[in-house]
């Protein structure tokens, strides 16, 4: 993929061909990461099909379904690890609140106090 990137981009300047490059690894270690849980969870799914009839596996089953559940959450992690812009928006609107200026105490109504 980065061969192919670099052939397209040959004339763009060097900041460009940064940029484009580091978008694909990013991609593409945000793909593998989701792929290892995802693909860990249809593993257990498989392992599941050859336990004994007459072993209880409803923990387990909770756990593999909990597995496929919270698989892309290290893929999402990853994702607002390396994006600067994810990074700036979760600071600026989580971690760093501002005031609300409404007041909660007075009446939203006109001609009300």
């Amino acid at each position: 993929m980065l061969f192919e990137l670099f052939k397209q981009t040959s004339k763009m300047s060097k900041n460009a061909f940064a940029h484009m490059k580091k978008v694909v690894v990013d991609t593409i270690v945000q793909i593998l990461i989701k792929s290892l849980f995802i693909s860990t969870w249809a593993f257990w799914i498989v392992i599941s099909y050859f336990v004994d009839k007459n072993v209880d596996t409803r923990a387990a089953s909770t756990i593999i379904n909990s597995l496929f559940v919270a698989a892309p959450i290290p893929g999402t992690i990853s994702m607002m690890v390396q994006n600067a812009s994810y990074r700036k928006f979760i600071t600026e609107t989580i971690l760093r609140r501002k005031r609300s200026e409404v007041n909660p105490y007075q009446s939203t109504l006109p001609g009300r106090l």
